[in-house]
């Protein structure tokens, strides 16, 4: 399984981290890590939802068969 964004962990007890990322942080704080990975390709970009809002324009007919698609989608799990 791949993982195309980073890793974040909120709220993590600094005294857990090794001494070489540490760097003076006392023990009892909570600290963010983040881990990401620097080989990322070129296809490995997350894009944001908000990026593919009117990529399929033109697509349906109207928006009933728009609404009509999603509620089949959704329907599906259920």
């Amino acid at each position: 399984m791949s993982n195309n964004g980073p890793i974040i962990v909120e709220h993590y007890p600094a005294g857990l981290l090794p001494e070489e990322l540490r760097q003076g942080i006392p023990g009892d704080q909570k600290v963010r890590v983040t881990v990401e990975s620097e080989g990322a390709g070129k296809g490995d970009e997350v894009r944001a939802l908000k990026s593919f809002v009117g990529s399929a324009t033109g697509v349906y007919s109207d928006p009933d068969a728009a609404t009509k698609i999603v509620r089949h989608l959704r329907d599906e799990w259920e």
